[in-house]
Order: C-alpha cells, then sequence, then structure tokens
C-alpha cells in the first residue's frame, strides 16, 4: 500500500514556484507593513520633527548658501511639497 502526504501540502509543491513565491512574498510584505505601521505610529513627531530639521537644513543651503544646481532647487522645491502633502495627509487632527 502507498500512501500519499496530506492534500494540501502536496498541491502547494506541485504547483509553479512562479505562483506560488509572489503570494507568498506578498502576505509576508502586507503583514510587516502592517507590523511596521503600529510601531511607527509611536514615532510620529519625532520623525516629524526631524523631517522639518532636515528639509530647513537643505533650504538654508540652496538658497541661502547658493549651494547646488538649478536642477537641486526644483527636486527640493518638488520634495518639499510632497512632504508637508503627506505629513497633512497623516497627521490626526
Amino acid at each position: 500500500m502507498v500512501t500519499r502526504p496530506a492534500g494540501g501540502l502536496s498541491v502547494f509543491f506541485s504547483m509553479p514556484w512562479c505562483c506560488v513565491l509572489p503570494a507568498v512574498l506578498s502576505f509576508v510584505s502586507l503583514g510587516s507593513a502592517a507590523a511596521a505601521r503600529v510601531a511607527l505610529m509611536k514615532l510620529m513627531l519625532p520623525l516629524l520633527v526631524l523631517s522639518v530639521a532636515f528639509l530647513t537644513y537643505a533650504h538654508l543651503r540652496v538658497w541661502v548658501r547658493k549651494e547646488g544646481c538649478p536642477a537641486a532647487r526644483i527636486v527640493l522645491l518638488v520634495n518639499t511639497v510632497l512632504v508637508a502633502l503627506l505629513w497633512a495627509w497623516r497627521l490626526p487632527f
């Protein structure tokens, strides 16, 4: 008499890995993203202060000290607007 492995396990290993691996990785990444969100919610205010400090320093170097090329000014303005929009969207009121 020949015994067979459990049905679910044999189906898992008989599927092509090109289908299984992305599904497994998506579940792992969703779980880690949820855990990171819970952990980082406690750090919301310090991260806000840190991002404002970095952006202030970048604007000081680009606009006051006149360092960087014109492309750096455009990138800095775009990043500042995006960061301000993201923080306005994420901050609880």
